[in-house]
């Protein structure tokens, strides 16, 4: 899982994992990323194996929470809660950045 720092710029999904958030519902404590990561894709279709294949995204959120299995971005906070939430398991990850201060 990648190191989170206070300074912007690439991390590397190989840093230093660091303890989640203290408080996840304290928008205080989050931060504006990008984080680009390898999607599953499935097909129910007549598609052949070779048609079928992972797919980049890049995912703009709040990092409110981050451990050594996962990362979690929101992108909505409302009434002390975090909503729009999205888990992205650490071995998917391709980097993160962060976006501003």
């Amino acid at each position: 899982m990648s190191k989170i720092d206070s300074t912007s710029g690439e991390l590397s999904p190989t840093s230093t994992a660091i303890a989640p958030v203290a408080n996840p519902s304290a928008s205080s404590h989050a931060f504006l990323a990008k984080v680009t990561w390898f999607d599953t894709v499935g097909s129910s279709a007549w598609d052949s194996a070779p048609e079928i294949n992972t797919c980049e995204v890049e995912q703009w959120g709040f990092v409110v929470f981050q451990d050594a299995d996962q990362i979690k971005l929101a992108d909505t906070f409302m009434e002390g809660e975090w909503f729009g939430v999205t888990a992205i398991p650490a071995g998917c990850i391709v980097s993160i950045q962060k976006i501003g201060d």
